[in-house]
């Protein structure tokens, strides 16, 4: 990876869905700053992935249920978009942890990576800023979902989660 439109998140699917999700016009200079800003977020979460240990995934079962349920009480429709979808993402690991799901530690890191990454106060983007605050957070879960797919989908169909319903 090493030019911005080498990343997952800078291209196809993921950049038009992105760009709508913030409500940005899909024009060549918004693709381009998405490009960078993707470039950048997913080297963040790509450096946690690989890195991440028990202590991470503990931390990310203690404090992301607290951090989703805030997202999820939101008035602000789009915080309470991403916590829709880091919720499903929050259930998986916490199943896993129990032994109710079966899923390889690329998943479990993935996922853990993705909740760390929403509870970090060093975000490329910072939460603070209205709207945008919050897209980086959105283009990591997404990011999670597109690595994991196939245990996602697995995951989704024993527990009767619509992932089309909620933009996973």
């Amino acid at each position: 990876m090493n030019e911005p439109d080498q990343t997952r998140l800078g291209s196809g699917e993921l950049l038009a869905g992105a760009l709508a999700g913030v409500g940005l016009e899909d024009t060549p200079q918004n693709r381009e700053r998405y490009r960078f800003l993707s470039y950048q977020i997913e080297k963040q979460f790509n450096n946690l992935r690989v890195s991440a240990t028990e202590t991470e995934v503990l931390r990310a079962l203690k404090d992301g249920e607290e951090h989703i349920r805030s997202l999820l009480q939101s008035a602000k429709t789009f915080e309470a978009s991403v916590g829709r979808r880091a919720a499903v993402l929050l259930r998986l690991l916490q199943d896993v942890r129990k032994g109710e799901f079966d899923a390889p530690w690329s998943t479990v890191s993935a996922v853990t990576a993705a909740l760390c990454y929403l509870l970090s106060e060093a975000d490329v983007v910072p939460d603070a800023l209205p709207v945008v605050g919050m897209f980086d957070d959105l283009l990591v879960v997404l990011l999670c979902a597109v690595l994991i797919r196939p245990d996602l989908e697995r995951y989704a169909k024993e527990k009767a989660i619509n992932l089309h319903e909620i933009g996973l």
